[in-house]
């Protein structure tokens, strides 16, 4: 009996990233092809009976937004390529709530990436669909947490995330 179809993965590639993270190599390739980055600040907004809707877009409220600059392009786009920002066999159980959003202005579409900075839970978007299978990005999450704070520095939310 084997158990090859049981054994961990221990190296991932870009393709990897690609299909399970960006849904496919098309939409990573307009993420990482994007001219410019904007951010925003997420909040969830309470529905009439005080539930909230925090797994869409839909239910947050945003800040104003904030342009990252050419250097933090750069590396954002570098660090969301890389197939050791994830743990790509993870499985989380949490249910995310969205504190940061990143656009990335691209062609055809722009790519949206809602980044939970409490269990490191990621979604990523094309339009309102959402297309990842892997969502855990905890490698990353100092590098994260660091331009968070660098975007956002008088928010005291942000500033007091270790």
């Amino acid at each position: 009996m084997s158990l090859s179809g049981c054994a961990k993965k221990t190296r991932f590639t870009v393709a990897d990233v690609a299909e399970q993270v960006f849904g496919d190599s098309e939409h990573m390739a307009a993420m990482a092809s994007a001219t410019s980055v904007t951010a925003y600040r997420l909040h969830s907004k309470s529905n009439d009976d005080g539930s909230s809707d925090e797994s869409f877009l839909a239910g947050y409220t945003q800040s104003e937004p904030v342009q990252l600059s050419d250097p933090q392009v750069l590396f954002v786009k570098q660090l969301f390529r890389q197939p050791t920002s994830y743990d790509l066999e993870a499985i989380s159980l949490c249910i995310p709530n969205y504190g940061i959003l990143l656009v990335f202005h691209s062609q055809p579409h722009d790519i949206r990436v809602a980044l939970c900075l409490q269990c490191d839970q990621l979604a990523v978007f094309a339009g309102d669909r959402r297309l990842n299978k892997a969502d855990l990005f905890d490698p990353m999450r100092p590098k994260v947490v660091s331009l968070a704070k660098a975007l956002f520095p008088k928010d005291s939310e942000i500033e007091s995330l270790p």
